[in-house]
């Protein structure tokens, strides 16, 4: 993953942000393929989406460890994720 986006969307931890984030890449990308979501041993939550054939990758985490959700993608992003309190 080249990791060209990396942003923290919420400084805490949250199912309900967590799953607002992914909604809201998933109505800027309709076509992106979701793959099933990951649950780490720590309760930590990964959702990975590749984008094209290229094989351009997204994953938003709900990140136990660290104490934040945050996105790490191979695309710019900055238009959907502008403020993490508009996460509803």
């Amino acid at each position: 993953m080249k990791g060209i986006f990396d942003v923290t969307i919420s400084p805490d931890n949250d199912k309900n942000k967590f799953l607002a984030a992914c909604n809201k890449l998933e109505a800027a990308y309709p076509d992106v393929n979701k793959w099933d979501t990951i649950t780490d041993v720590d309760g930590t939550l990964l959702q990975i989406y590749v984008h094209d054939k290229d094989e351009n990758r997204t994953i938003i985490y709900n990140d136990y460890e660290v104490g934040a959700i945050y996105v790490k993608s191979d695309i710019d992003l900055s238009g959907i994720f502008t403020d993490w309190k508009d996460l509803r």
